[in-house]
């Protein structure tokens, strides 16, 4: 009749809370603690969800607002709720951060398994989904920080998203995990992944999530980072591609080397002098938004597979100086591109060149 209700429960964590409910002709809002997770507008069909919760006593209530659907029924249904205490709920296996909710709606459950997981504690995977289904997983971290994310996506179309601004088309990556990185600004974010069905899909499909985590790279010179001490290197000073070492660098040879900045267009480039050839490794974890390219005085020469792969690359420099420019244009705001192990030899011929491909 124009006016809002509520249900409410009070859990004692650590444990997952199960249950299904469907809204029709109103606005469904579900918070834990106060904080909303689940705003939804007329769902009608019944959506499982399940909420873990870290230890302590919980708040999980269910609201319903005036929707905009006239007559029939109006309201919320909420069945087979079921509290599940646990010392360690499976949500929270991928989070290696504090978190004190992840929620997963729609579709089915998001499970720990472990047949494609980076450590003995699993990872998230997603459950089985028709096609027109979709399943999403949701947590909260916190900034400012650097968070790292591992995923593993098999043929199903899957999106990472921050605070439902900066969505993050996901490349496939199997059989590997790739690393994501992302700059979170001061305050509380919500991390969304979200996963597509597909009947056609192999037994494999499936997106897989694990070691959630922060960490900032220690800093050395890009010279030292490139393996390229005998090259001068300048870049982007209102955004500059710094050289990045240690666990959260996910350089190429596993120690160090250069990511581009977050968040901004960036450039890196040095002077060669011709013959010869240019080597090195580059990657980009990108959406359809970004890229990164190799520019020869101020000419596109080739862009990088935006799969997330470190991909092997060489260029012929004919006689003479020559600018080499890699630039990262950034769109998504969430993950820089790297380069890695460049070097340059001299003396060579473009006989020389064709012959290494």
């Amino acid at each position: 009749g124009g006016e809002s209700s509520w249900l409410e429960t009070t859990v004692n964590g650590p444990g997952t809370l199960s249950f299904w409910y469907s809204a029709s002709g109103v606005k469904c809002a579900i918070t834990v603690d106060g904080r909303e997770w689940l705003d939804g507008l007329n769902a009608g069909a019944w959506l499982p969800v399940h909420i873990a919760v870290n230890a302590g006593p919980h708040v999980i209530r269910w609201t319903a607002s005036p929707g905009f659907i006239p007559g029939g029924f109006d309201g919320i249904m909420l069945d087979e709720v079921v509290w599940t205490p646990q010392a360690n709920p499976p949500l929270f296996t991928a989070f290696d951060i504090p978190v004190s909710t992840v929620v997963a709606s729609h579709g089915s459950a998001w499970v720990n398994q472990h047949t494609y997981a980076l450590d003995a504690n699993g990872a998230l995977e997603n459950g089985p989904l028709g096609d027109t289904e979709f399943t999403r997983l949701l947590a909260d971290a916190t900034g400012p920080a650097r968070l790292h994310v591992y995923y593993h996506r098999d043929t199903l179309y899957s999106y990472f998203s921050v605070d439902d601004n900066l969505s993050f088309d996901l490349p496939e990556s199997a059989p590997e995990f790739l690393p994501l990185a992302v700059e979170l600004s001061p305050g509380t974010h919500r991390l969304e992944f979200r996963t597509w069905g597909n009947s056609r899909a192999p037994a494999t499909a499936g997106c897989r999530v694990d070691k959630i985590s922060y960490g900032t790279p220690a800093t050395v010179s890009l010279a030292t980072a490139l393996d390229a001490p005998g090259l001068t290197w300048t870049t982007d000073p209102g955004a500059p591609w710094l050289g990045v070492a240690g666990p959260f660098a996910h350089a190429s040879d596993g120690t160090d080397c250069a990511d581009s900045f977050i968040g901004a267009d960036s450039w890196l480039q040095t002077i060669v002098t011709g013959p010869g050839i240019l080597s090195f490794k580059w990657r980009i974890v990108a959406g359809f938004a970004s890229g990164l390219s190799l520019s020869l005085d101020g000419s596109t020469d080739r862009w990088c597979s935006n799969d997330g792969d470190w991909a092997n690359e060489s260029v012929f420099i004919p006689e003479g100086p020559h600018l080499a420019r890699w630039e990262h244009s950034d769109h998504d705001y969430l993950s820089p591109s790297g380069l890695d192990q460049v070097s340059f030899t001299t003396g060579l011929t473009f006989a020389d060149w064709q012959a290494l491909h």
